[in-house]
Parts: structure tokens; C-alpha cells; sequence
């Protein structure tokens, strides 16, 4: 009777998995041929069945307005369903939406959850997530073994994404030491894939001899290939809601590296109107070093026509990101009334936030700003305070200022 019984069971889920096979089937042949309308029509029945692949095919068109309009509150739904019946990499796709508050609120501590959850089930994806989620101290407490051990495992599994991180990570240095070698690497192994952004870090590293010797023939065929593969990536080429794009980190940093390529004319013929064009488009998606660089662009005239209000706008967006460059950049900006309203309160804030932050120009235009009672009460021992942070990370100017304080005593 048992056996009986089993063998009912598994007869009436087969009846029911067969249909439900062959209708994912149609709807991701649909999905993978750009049809769109049609699979969210052959999928959505599926997705509220519970079969977790149509919910992740169901959440990304809602996430890419591919088939519907754009809805990032269905979007995290789906993901968060296909995440609870788990599906590995949905956690991943879903901490990026609390990332950044698309269809969620905002929280970078719930965005390290299902990052590490995403991980821990193997995904790549999330192992490289999590993995800078530690680096950074952002979302979860700062730790450099833990980030490095995720990164490499996506790596050492072969995983481009992994790979190029990797590579980052020996080319920045701070992690692990700095190491060019290790950094070339990874790189040409995640290039090798087709992962874009390696192969926007190449041509650099080719032309000025990082890792190898130099080579204007390798770097340059690593530069028509990053070209080539930034203008084919359409990954940024539709918007969220209220014309706010929507994130995909490597995508808009290899428009920011390509902008690079063509004002350092790395590999390519230099050009600064090119070059400010991907630094825009890049820093239309949110990267903070593409928007520091397209102020420098405005602030000084160079591929675009000099303007220093849109300089200020486009430093505001890095500072207020949390950028210590920008934030520097933009205090001195109202410090000295470009492009915005002077305000020595306004500029002693953002000086104050790059300080707090450790950056070396942060602290002399903190120190600056005490000394002369700008923004802040005049104080020069809170000056010495600051100067002295910044010449212990090396800064000529603080340490003149310490100098110029000392004599004076």
C-alpha cells in the first residue's frame, strides 16, 4: 500500500512538473530572444506557483522595465521570494536593492544580509558583494581577511567577477599588499571572459609597466576591446523611477575606466571631449571618481566648456556619496564662492567629513579653518590637532604649518 501510494505521488507531480517544464521552457526562450511581454505573460503564472525561476526572470524584468514598466517594489517582491525558497543568487540581486533603495528602504547593514546569505550558497555574485561589504566596513564590521577570503574563493572558482576584483584588490593595495604582478593576473584571466571592466584596467597597465613591461601593441589592443565592450554594455541604458538610473557597479566603473583610456590616452588617440562624454556617462550611473573627474572638467575648461556650477553640482553628488576627495574639493568651493554661495559653514563641514574620515587634505583644511576662525571658532590648538594628523600621513603643507605654529610659540 505504501509503495502504491508513492508511486501515486510521484505520478500526479509528474503530471503537474511536465507542463510546468515545458511553459519555463517557452517563457525563457522568449525571455532570452528579447520577447518580453510574451515570457512575463508564460512566467508570472508559473512565478505565483512557486517555481523560483520564473520568480528571478519575473523580478528582473520588473528591475529592468523589460516587458513591463519598471516597478522596483514588485522587483524586490519576487526576489525576495525566489531568495526565501532558495534560490542562490537572489539574495544577492535583493541586497543590491537595499543598497541602494530601489523598492526597499535603504540599509546597508540588511544589503551585507542577503549579500553573506547569497554567498554562503555559493553565489559568486554575493562572495564578491560580501567580500567588499567587509573591506569597506559597509554594512557589516570592517574586516580585511574576511573580505579577501570570499573574493578569492569566487575567484580561485573561476568566476570573472571574482577575478577582477581580485585584480583590484592587488592593484590598490590596502587588503593585501600592493602586488602588479598578482594584479596583471587576475585581470587578463577575468579579460580572458569577456569581463569588461579587466579589460579596461589592462590598457593602463600595459602602457605605463605595471606588472610587465611596458607594450603600446598590448595596450592598445586592450583598449579597443574595452571600447568595444562598454558601447556594446546596455546595462545603463534605461532609468528608474524619477529618471534615477539604476546601478550595475561594474558597467558604469568600466565607462569611468574607458573616460580614463581617452584622457590619459592610454592605448587610445588622447582625447578630452570623449573622454568627458564616458566620464558623464559613468557618473550618470553613480560613480563617484567619474563624477570628481567630470567637475575637474567643468572647474577647468578641459573637453567641456568651463562651468563652475556644474563643477560644484557634480563634486556634491561624490561628497555627499561619501567621497573624501570630493568632499575637499566641494568645501573649497564655498570657501571660496565658485559655482556656489560662499559659506565658511558649509565648507567647514565637508572639510570636517573628509578629516573624520582620515583623509590627509581633509585634516590641513580642517587645521585651516580653525586656525583662521572660518566656519568654525578660532582655535589653533584644534588647528595644530588637525595639522598634525595630516603630516603624519606625509602632507608637505601640514607640515609647514606645524613649523610656521612652532616658531610662533
Amino acid at each position: 500500500m505504501r509503495v502504491n501510494n508513492l508511486a501515486g505521488v510521484f505520478g500526479a507531480l509528474l503530471l503537474l512538473t511536465v507542463p510546468v517544464l515545458a511553459s519555463f521552457g517557452a517563457g525563457l526562450r522568449d525571455f532570452q530572444r528579447g520577447a518580453y511581454k510574451r515570457a512575463f505573460r508564460e512566467l508570472l503564472p508559473l512565478a505565483r506557483k512557486g517555481d523560483i525561476r520564473s520568480m528571478v526572470l519575473i523580478a528582473h524584468m520588473y528591475d529592468r522595465g523589460e516587458g513591463r514598466r519598471i516597478n522596483f517594489e514588485e522587483a524586490a517582491k519576487w526576489y525576495r521570494m525566489a531568495a526565501e525558497h532558495g534560490h542562490a543568487d537572489a539574495p544577492s540581486q535583493l541586497g543590491d536593492m537595499c543598497y541602494y533603495g530601489f523598492g526597499v528602504p535603504k540599509n546597508h547593514e540588511e544589503a551585507a544580509k542577503w549579500h553573506r546569505l547569497a554567498a554562503e550558497r555559493g553565489s559568486a555574485v554575493g562572495q564578491v558583494r560580501i567580500g567588499f561589504n567587509y573591506l569597506d566596513g559597509d554594512g557589516v564590521p570592517r574586516d580585511e581577511n574576511e573580505g579577501l577570503r570570499w573574493i578569492r574563493l569566487a575567484a580561485d572558482h573561476g568566476n570573472p567577477d571574482g577575478q577582477q576584483a581580485l585584480g583590484a584588490v592587488y592593484h590598490l593595495g590596502g587588503a593585501v599588499p600592493k602586488n602588479y604582478e598578482a594584479a596583471l593576473k587576475w585581470h587578463l584571466l577575468a579579460a580572458g571572459q569577456g569581463e569588461v571592466l579587466s579589460q579596461c584596467e589592462l590598457p593602463a597597465m600595459y602602457a605605463k609597466g605595471l606588472g610587465t613591461p611596458k607594450n603600446d601593441r598590448e595596450a592598445t589592443k586592450w583598449s579597443r576591446l574595452c571600447e568595444a565592450g562598454v558601447s556594446a554594455d546596455h546595462r545603463l541604458e534605461h532609468a528608474g523611477l524619477d529618471g534615477q538610473q539604476i546601478p550595475h557597479s561594474n558597467a558604469v566603473y568600466a565607462q569611468a575606466a574607458l573616460g580614463s583610456l581617452y584622457y590619459d590616452g592610454s592605448g587610445l588617440p588622447k582625447d578630452y571631449q570623449k573622454a568627458a562624454g564616458w566620464y558623464r556617462k559613468a557618473a550618470e550611473g553613480g560613480d563617484p571618481s567619474a563624477q570628481i573627474a567630470l567637475g575637474a572638467m567643468y572647474y577647468n575648461g578641459v573637453g567641456a566648456p568651463r562651468n563652475h556650477e556644474e563643477a560644484a553640482k557634480w563634486n556634491k553628488k561624490a561628497a555627499e556619496g561619501g567621497n573624501p576627495d570630493a568632499q575637499v574639493a566641494l568645501a573649497g568651493m564655498y570657501q571660496r564662492g565658485e559655482g556656489v554661495l560662499k559659506d565658511p559653514i558649509e565648507a567647514a563641514k565637508w572639510c570636517r567629513q573628509a578629516a573624520e574620515k582620515g583623509h590627509p587634505k581633509g585634516e590641513l583644511c580642517l587645521g585651516d579653518l580653525y586656525y583662521g576662525g572660518l566656519g568654525v571658532p578660532k582655535d589653533p590648538t584644534e588647528a595644530a590637532k588637525w595639522y598634525r594628523l595630516a603630516a603624519e600621513q606625509g602632507d608637505s603643507e601640514a607640515k609647514e604649518r606645524l613649523r610656521f605654529l612652532d616658531g610662533r610659540r
